[in-house]
Formats: structure tokens, sequence, C-alpha cells
């Protein structure tokens, strides 16, 4: 392969990824945030904002609170999701 060809080739599998990034971030806005607002939860993981609430509440989580609003860091709900997985017998 010739250097141009693979120039060439190395520029369009980067502009595939940048696409793909740019097209991450718009369809998901809190892609690559670490902490994430109660309201943006729901949208994310799924659950109810009042579930997330209630695990706030109960110490099953915990929140950072910025300017009196609750926000969970992403490593957290990630951690309670893998604490929760179940296999069926």
């Amino acid at each position: 392969m010739q250097s141009k060809d693979w120039i060439r080739e190395v520029n369009d599998v980067a502009g595939v990824a940048v696409q793909s990034a740019k097209h991450e971030r718009e369809t998901c806005p809190s892609a690559g945030k670490r902490l994430l607002c109660l309201r943006e939860l729901p949208e994310v993981y799924g659950c109810s904002l009042w579930w997330w609430r209630s695990r706030i509440w109960r110490g099953d989580i915990p929140a950072v609170k910025l300017g009196g609003k609750y926000m969970l860091d992403r490593r957290d709900v990630e951690r309670l999701i893998e604490q929760h997985k179940v296999v069926a017998a």
C-alpha cells in the first residue's frame, strides 16, 4: 500500500470516529458526563425520577448536592447496577 493510500485510509477511519462521537453527543447529551442530574437519570438508565430519589433518601446510592440539586456520579450508578444484578437459577 502506498503511503498516500494509507494516509487516506487513516483519515477516513478518523472521520468516522469523529462523526460517531458527534452523533452520540447529539443523541445523548449526558454521554461522557461524570455527574448526572436527577432529571437525566430516567432518560439514560430508565426507572422513574422518584425511584432514583428514593434510592438517595434510603442511602442506597451516594449523591452530590450542588446548588440545591442532587447529582449522581455515573460510576456510583454503574456500581449500583452491578450490585443488583441477578442470575436466574
